[in-house]
């Protein structure tokens, strides 16, 4: 089993005609046996995990690879990075910062650095305090969200520069497996080219809802989505 990475152009955003600032980067696991079997494209949701050995997007290639004789890859697709942990960041209004700090020192909660949201929200977590603040998560890579046109075509891209150089898997079985926001990408590639799979699953994210409280006691928060297979 090999992983190779590659760096291609970023196709341009057609909407505002304007070139993009980072190149796109995937990652394929290739079986022991070539040619492969097929592609399967590997589509986290946003806020995909960094890759490393213990991380998701790469177990679940080396899985394909191993048990279907497939090709898998995944692509650091553009504005993936939209949360802290990956290079995204908390953009919060003044107002609203300032209701924190104002809350913190009529309660008497000491915080090391008010100018940090996360140790902000966590002193008055801690201090059994509950406020209501909102707050923007900053793409980084100064990327921005354009509801899944660029994504879906830097996954394209990869597919159309992976055919181009020959490498060596069967064409005509293309697959595509996305969960959350990664479901949503795979739907968006189909919908825009559909010529370029002849051969597709993809699965959005599966039917739940769960609620979960921050680690600051502060900010619960429900979440719901609906399953659909195609």
């Amino acid at each position: 089993m090999r992983q190779e990475t590659v760096t291609i152009e970023g196709p341009r955003d057609f909407e505002l005609d304007e070139d993009r600032a980072h190149a796109v980067i995937y990652t394929v696991t290739w079986p022991d046996s070539l040619p492969a079997a097929g592609l399967a494209l590997v589509i986290g949701g946003c806020g995909g995990e960094a890759e490393t050995a213990e991380g998701k997007s790469r177990n679940i290639r080396e899985y394909i690879a191993a048990s279907c004789s497939l090709a898998a890859v995944t692509v650091d697709y553009h504005c993936i990075q939209t949360r802290t942990w990956n290079g995204g960041s908390i953009n919060i209004d003044a107002s609203e910062h300032y209701k924190l700090i104002g809350m913190a020192s009529v309660a008497g909660v000491a915080v090391q650095d008010v100018t940090d949201i996360g140790a902000l929200t966590h002193a008055l977590g801690q201090a059994g305090q509950r406020v209501t603040a909102y707050a923007k998560i900053k793409p980084g890579r100064e990327e921005y969200q354009d509801f899944g046109v660029l994504q879906a075509m830097d996954h394209l891209a990869v597919i159309g520069h992976l055919r181009e150089r020959g490498a060596p898997f069967d064409t005509t079985q293309i697959f595509a497996l996305g969960g959350s926001h990664g479901g949503y990408i795979a739907h968006m590639m189909a919908k825009m080219a559909p010529a370029s799979w002849p051969a597709s699953s993809t699965t959005p994210a599966m039917s739940s809802r769960r609620s979960a409280t921050s680690a600051s006691g502060v900010a619960p928060n429900t979440c719901t989505t609906t399953m659909a297979w195609c």
